[in-house]
């Protein structure tokens, strides 16, 4: 698919100049349908996973 401006407006939000093919560790954020809490709850402002939490950590 070729590049349209009119179309494709968003911005990145990569850092610049940041080697991304590099190990590290990243912070991955998952949106359940209807933003249902599937993985566990928050309880005193620390996740408490539940059976499927526990799983997708694994993973």
């Amino acid at each position: 698919m070729k590049y349209d401006p009119n179309k494709h407006n968003r911005k990145s939000i990569r850092l610049p100049r940041y080697d991304y093919s590099q190990g590290g560790y990243y912070f991955v954020t998952i949106c359940c349908y209807r933003r249902q809490y599937l993985f566990g709850d928050i309880v005193n402002g620390a996740m408490e996973l539940n059976l499927y939490g526990a799983i997708a950590r694994l993973e």
